[in-house]
């Protein structure tokens, strides 16, 4: 999926500097990473409650001020 999200991210104009994927996500979150914005596609559903919290929690810690969550179910 990293080489299809960036070419339409290429196509449509849209700066990624960080993809990260499920088997890196419980990694990606530290103290100093603020992100403009977090896009969380299909992933929420299939977590189930709990995790699927936790990482709606974690996507949210991980944005600046003003950043944006995006989810796509």
């Amino acid at each position: 999926m990293t080489p299809i999200t960036r070419e339409f991210a290429e196509k449509f104009g849209v700066a990624v500097d960080t993809i990260i994927t499920r088997a890196t996500c419980d990694r990606w979150i530290s103290d100093t990473m603020r992100m403009t914005w977090v896009l969380l596609g299909h992933i929420v559903h299939s977590e189930g409650e709990t995790h699927g919290k936790e990482l709606l929690r974690k996507s949210y810690a991980a944005l600046r001020h003003g950043g944006k969550l995006l989810i796509a179910e």
